[in-house]
């Protein structure tokens, strides 16, 4: 697989850079964004999904494409 530093737009080929997608909520900030599988249920005592995974972005610098990367064995929290 491709390294963050050398990943191409799917779009235009062009370069693509990290970026940090932002949830404007207040009780969020800092928090990294998050996946999880449609039919995860919260769990009674830890308030968690068991199926949570970070997510990173990238974007191009040429066309804007943003892409969202989830980072998969990476259990949140």
């Amino acid at each position: 697989m491709a390294s963050k530093t050398d990943r191409r737009c799917l779009s235009c080929e062009g370069e693509m850079r990290s970026i940090v997608v932002m949830d404007k909520t207040e009780d969020s900030a800092g928090t990294p964004l998050q996946y999880r599988s449609p039919e995860d249920k919260l769990g009674f005592w830890t308030c968690r999904y068991a199926s949570a995974g970070d997510l990173s972005a990238m974007m191009c610098v040429d066309c804007g494409l943003v892409q969202l990367y989830g980072k998969v064995g990476d259990k949140a929290g």
